[in-house]
């Protein structure tokens, strides 16, 4: 009883993968987005996951933005490359 209890409540790092992903597309129910939050407050490597999806999410769209509004022009400002990189090293 208490192990199927603690299987519902806590997810795998592999589920969390998924509910990342799922949570930029879609969106997250209330129930998903509790057990998320939970797995993700004690999972570092599960935090950082997210934050490096969040990342290359948000610099995809700038680069999808900018290549609309010019194909030759499709490259990431130097400021951005340099907050990425840091974004990068600092959460290792």
């Amino acid at each position: 009883m208490v192990k199927t209890l603690m299987n519902i409540m806590f997810l795998s790092c592999k589920q969390v993968t998924e509910l990342v992903e799922k949570k930029q597309l879609v969106g997250l129910s209330t129930i998903e987005s509790m057990r998320f939050r939970l797995h993700v407050v004690m999972c570092a490597a599960c935090k950082s996951y997210e934050r490096q999806s969040l990342l290359i999410e948000q610099a995809l769209k700038r680069m999808i933005q900018v290549s609309r509004s010019d194909k030759d022009a499709a490259q990431l400002h130097p400021d951005t490359k340099l907050k990425i990189l840091e974004k990068i090293k600092t959460s290792k």
